[in-house]
């Protein structure tokens, strides 16, 4: 939503200001703004807002050349043999909207300098150990690291991974994997930070639901101890011995327990809505329809904070959504059938009805049919889910599709 007001915000200024570079989208579209570009990811600035867009988008862009003069002179000023002369007008290039010079001076400072750390990290290059390369291998190398139980390692490279990744979901993995590292450290306020930062920038909802509610355990629990109780799935030490009680969150069993815990406190709120909407159904069909689909969305939370722990209820909730979609649905079949029994009997009687008569009743149920095939469409995309649970829902589902299908293309046919 907020992306697509800024695209009416975005349209309404460059109406009026001429200024600036212009963004040419793959889908015809055409934006006016200052680019910035960073990786994979353009961003642009305009005076309501930033958009933020991947090079797959992107058609082409049309920067405005208000600095190429300048560029040709400062160009005209350096010692090309230079590669920190080279680096330095590469990051003038960065802050003035001229990035394809920008890469041309970086990949010129490592032909000169193939080592040189600016140029590297400026086009995302990590090092790991002592060697160049790309934040997604250097992402393995820190996993690998993590599950070496090397910490102190792995945070540093985390850092260095974050000073250059450009990507959302690099950052949003190195973010997570630096929160885990830090909880191991003993620097839960540094987690916490990391946590936070990580919940900001995760778009994946799955992601976002996982990574934010970590966030809200670490800061109910500071001290970084969380209290096992006999009640709840407990961590299994190595000896094979049940842990209760004050254990650490550094350790991902226990941490994966406060996330049961967590779900099972989301479940109970789902569950709340669910017997709230059950109550609104007879009377408020378009309130327990509201309440069903939050109801849902609680339960599909609480699965992927513990995967599996809300699966029936999800399942209930869609059967009774189903059924009240169905409710709603049988008075437009009523007519349906009303309007096509009384069509036939006209024909059959050989009784003379005015023509607009006739063409009211095929008017009325071409209407009613595409509320029904409306219907049963949004039956078939909350089924589709959990095709053997709801197996006979989408077969009923299937069947009145066909028959409606057909019925229509009788009715367009005409008498």
């Amino acid at each position: 939503m907020r992306r697509n007001l800024l695209f009416v915000l975005a349209v309404a200024w460059a109406t009026t200001a001429a200024l600036g570079d212009a963004l040419h989208l793959k889908d015809g579209r055409i934006l006016t703004g200052r680019v910035e570009r960073s990786g994979n990811i353009v961003r642009l600035h305009m005076e309501y807002g930033t958009l933020k867009y991947t090079l797959d988008e992107i058609d082409h862009i049309e920067y405005e050349p208000r600095y190429d003069q300048e560029y040709r002179e400062r160009l005209q000023n350096i010692d090309p043999a230079q590669p920190d002369e080279l680096f330095g007008l590469s990051t003038w290039c960065s802050k003035h909207a001229l990035p394809d010079e920008r890469d041309q001076l970086l990949h010129k400072v490592l032909a000169l300098d193939p080592d040189h750390q600016g140029a590297r990290e400026a086009l995302g290059y990590v090092r790991v150990g002592g060697t160049w390369t790309t934040v997604r291998a250097a992402l393995r190398s820190a996993d690998a690291l993590y599950k070496l139980r090397r910490f102190a390692r792995t945070h540093k490279l985390l850092n260095r991974i974050l000073r250059v990744a450009s990507e959302n979901s690099d950052i949003v993995a190195a973010l997570n994997t630096k929160a885990a590292v830090c909880l191991k450290l003993g620097r839960n306020g540094d987690a916490l930070r990391a946590y936070r930062r990580a919940g900001q920038a995760a778009e994946d909802q799955r992601m976002k639901l996982i990574i934010e509610a970590k966030r809200d355990i670490l800061a109910a629990h500071p001290d970084g101890l969380f209290l096992v109780k006999p009640s709840l799935p407990v961590a299994t030490g190595v000896d094979g011995s049940k842990k209760f009680g004050l254990r650490p969150l550094a350790d991902e069993r226990v941490m994966q327990i406060a996330l049961r815990e967590s779900a099972a406190d989301v479940v109970a709120d789902g569950k709340k809505l669910l017997n709230a909407a059950r109550v609104k159904e007879p009377l408020d069909p378009v309130g327990a329809a509201a309440a069903y689909e939050q109801a849902e969305q609680h339960f599909q939370a609480a699965d992927a904070l513990a995967p599996g722990i809300a699966l029936s209820f999800r399942i209930e909730t869609l059967r009774r959504r189903i059924a009240l979609i169905r409710r709603e649905a049988q008075p437009a079949y009523d007519r349906i059938n009303a309007d096509w029994a009384a069509l036939r009997r006209i024909r059959t009687s050989g009784q003379r009805v005015p023509r607009s008569e006739i063409a009211t009743r095929y008017s009325r149920i071409m209407k009613n049919i595409s509320a029904c095939q409306r219907a049963e469409q949004k039956i078939l995309k909350l089924a589709s889910g959990f095709p053997d649970d709801l197996a006979s829902q989408i077969d009923v589902t299937q069947e009145n599709l066909a028959e409606l299908s057909s019925l229509r293309e009788v009715i367009k046919a005409g008498p």
